[in-house]
């Protein structure tokens, strides 16, 4: 059975535990903190940033790394004035981490759904290399496109459509129609049905 004075020692040993937890955590980052990217030059490009946090604007931290769920992905690194979320780890600043987030200045990219949709942006060149196979199969049509429109398409169904800038095209199916002014085949344009040879004749079949 314990007594008052039992008490009273057993409080100020928890209160020297609390004391010393205390003065071990000072100086220490313990918690994750949110902060502003101040520069993403990294001197060894090894994907490291620093940061500010909005309460001590005027401290710059150390270089931070990235933390990422898988090896063989290498995204953009965050904007310079963008939000990011800090780890430290064991409390200590000169091993600190960070996350991206999604906020006002790194808002959610545009898509239709939220909860089904993917959508990929990047502000400059994309490489990917793949050891072996890559097989990509889509449930209805493919298309490629560049911005001066020129687009190759997978149709949903089953036709391969191949067309420039122009409005000229090719379609595979089956057949293959082409939808152009003029076709060539080394140089030299070719006869269709409906044209008018030298002699004035209609050609009326085709010649193969």
């Amino acid at each position: 059975m314990s007594t008052p004075l039992d008490e009273i020692f057993s409080l100020l040993h928890q209160s020297q535990r609390a004391n010393q937890l205390a003065l071990d955590q000072e100086g220490r980052a313990v918690y994750p903190y949110l902060a502003i990217v101040s520069d993403n030059n990294d001197p060894q490009n090894r994907r490291r940033i620093k940061c500010v946090s909005p309460h001590s604007p005027g401290i710059q931290t150390d270089w931070l790394r990235r933390l990422q769920s898988a090896s063989g992905f290498d995204p953009p690194l965050p904007a310079v004035g963008q939000t990011v979320i800090v780890f430290s780890i064991d409390g200590a600043e000169l091993n600190g981490w960070y996350l991206q987030v999604v906020n006002d200045t790194n808002p959610p990219l545009p898509k239709s759904s939220a909860q089904d949709d993917l959508y990929s942006q990047v502000p400059g060149r994309q490489d990917e290399r793949t050891e072996g196979d890559r097989i990509v199969r889509v449930g209805k049509s493919l298309t490629f496109q560049n911005d001066a429109g020129a687009s190759i398409t997978l149709a949903a169904n089953g036709n391969v459509v191949i067309q420039d800038a122009a409005g000229n095209s090719m379609n595979l199916a089956g057949g293959i129609a082409f939808s152009t002014s003029s076709l060539s085949v080394a140089g030299k344009q070719i006869a269709t049905v409906g044209s008018v040879d030298s002699d004035g004749d209609t050609t009326i079949s085709r010649g193969w």
